[in-house]
């Protein structure tokens, strides 16, 4: 079979799924650096290979049409197909060497953004300054869709089963129970090594609680209470991560969040009382990928740098804890 001239190609996919990105025209050919009219002539010339409308309008959007939501799985699963090939020929034309050279994408929650900005990503680029890396930040159940779709090549997410993503763990996170100076409970250390102060959970069971709108430490303090046939007292619920540990400050109410989190302490405020529950629990943290996804040279680059670095917690609070 021989292609006819005008054909439907790979750039056209990427245009198509520009416009759905953004829902529009002219903010899909801003992104791609070009015209407004030569973007709309790419989608004429696309719907014309394909006879059927992609996309009609609805005031200044552009929805998909019904055929439109079945090629949009086609499309990125072509594309995506398309760049793996691209990079898989690369890294034979080096005869398997690396250059130190690349593009990695990545994906991660609000409420892991600080592992990656501040912590991972600095180090990682002083250790492969030739590599490229673009992240994406996105709510909670987000990081998953990327990499089912194909859209990202790693993103930071839970060991929570998923057939269509390979998660590598790189680090086991303690989750620990912020609390505000102004309320005393009892707490014990004991001498098992342990670096938090010990709580049993019926000393917390009726404190004032902080949770998220979304995420993980939601769910975890969700399942703690009916795992102990009770409801959490919740004050506030707040779509804004990083100002748990500034409200629980402030004498709003105690949080659950992670040891890293907990590194960054609050300024010109009094730090919360960070302590573990009697039985301490963890969240394992992990970097997945598309199984159906070459795992280029980057990739493979960044997940060692992130489980060796994550293996050396920057920062040792229970040093500052009392």
């Amino acid at each position: 079979m021989h292609l006819r001239e005008g054909s439907m190609n790979f750039l056209q996919l990427e245009y198509f799924l520009t416009i759905l990105k953004f829902n529009s025209i002219s903010k899909a050919a801003s992104e791609l650096y070009i015209t407004q009219p030569a973007l709309s002539q790419q989608l004429i010339h696309l719907e014309k290979e394909l006879a059927t409308k992609l996309f009609y309008r609805k005031g200044n959007s552009l929805i998909l049409t019904e055929a439109g939501e079945r090629f949009r799985d086609s499309a990125q699963n072509m594309l995506y197909e398309y760049r793996t090939m691209q990079t898989m020929m690369a890294e034979l034309k080096d005869n398997g060497s690396f250059s130190g050279t690349g593009h990695l994408s990545l994906a991660v929650t609000k409420t892991k953004s600080f592992i990656t900005l501040t912590y991972l990503l600095g180090g990682f680029k002083q250790t492969y300054p030739n590599i490229e890396v673009s992240v994406t930040e996105v709510e909670s159940g987000g990081v998953e869709e990327l990499l089912e779709n194909g859209s990202v090549d790693l993103g930071f997410c839970y060991s929570e089963s998923n057939s269509a993503i390979t998660h590598t763990n790189i680090y086991q996170e303690q989750i620990l129970l912020a609390v505000p100076s102004q309320i005393h409970i009892p707490y014990q250390r004991e001498p098992n090594g342990h670096s938090f102060p010990m709580l049993k959970f019926e000393d917390i069971c009726s404190l004032p609680f902080i949770v998220g709108k979304t995420g993980y430490l939601r769910k975890y303090t969700q399942n703690l209470f009916e795992k102990h046939n009770c409801q959490p007292n919740i004050v506030l619920e707040t779509s804004n991560p990083g100002l748990v540990h500034f409200l629980v400050a402030a004498n709003v109410g105690c949080a659950f969040v992670g040891y890293i989190s907990a590194c960054v302490s609050p300024m010109y405020i009094e730090s919360p009382l960070y302590c573990q529950l009697e039985t301490p629990d963890f969240q394992q943290v992990c970097i997945g990928y598309n199984k159906q996804r070459h795992l280029t040279r980057p990739m493979k680059c960044f997940m060692d740098y992130a489980k060796q670095a994550m293996e050396r917690p920057p920062f040792n609070i229970s040093e500052t804890i009392l």
